[in-house]
């Protein structure tokens, strides 16, 4: 079995994401509580959680492995409404984009796609230091600032 957790906390699905924005590279153990129904860690702070149970693997012929999977338990806290903010949906989108900045970093050929990536992520940055400064989502962006000059810097 295993547990998907979904949160609309921006700087959780950050250090999920990016592991090594945390100390040590580990999500910290505080953030997670015993499953009631699956031998998995929970999420403390999830707005939901979906437990699966893997029914079958297809791995040849494939780059990634194709999983099916057989949804065994959906549960959903009680969330309260948030204001709309363009910042989450900003910084989100930078997230993502930054997945990718990491993955190409490296690659000579991909460096013109990288290019226009650092240019979407900086839009993203301009308008969250605009319509969310020194919020949660500022810091974020301000953290994966930082990682992407990293990344680009060990090449």
């Amino acid at each position: 079995m295993r547990r998907h957790k979904l949160t609309s906390d921006i700087a959780i699905f950050y250090r999920s994401t990016f592991k090594e924005a945390n100390p040590d590279g580990k999500l910290p153990l505080e953030w997670f509580e015993k499953a009631e129904s699956v031998n998995a860690p929970k999420l403390r702070w999830a707005d939901a959680t979906v437990e699966v149970s893997v029914t079958s693997i297809q791995l040849e012929g494939l780059d990634k492995p194709k999983l099916q999977c057989k949804i065994e338990k959906v549960s959903a806290t009680k969330h309260y409404p948030e204001p709309i903010c363009r910042a989450m949906a900003l910084t989100l989108e930078a997230i993502i984009h930054a997945t990718r900045v990491k993955a190409f970093a490296v690659d000579p050929l991909k460096q013109e796609e990288v290019n226009k990536l650092l240019g979407l992520i900086e839009n993203c940055n301009e308008v969250v230091k605009r319509v969310a400064p020194k919020s949660t989502y500022s810091d974020v962006m301000a953290d994966l600032t930082n990682r992407i000059n990293h990344w680009r810097t060990k090449q």
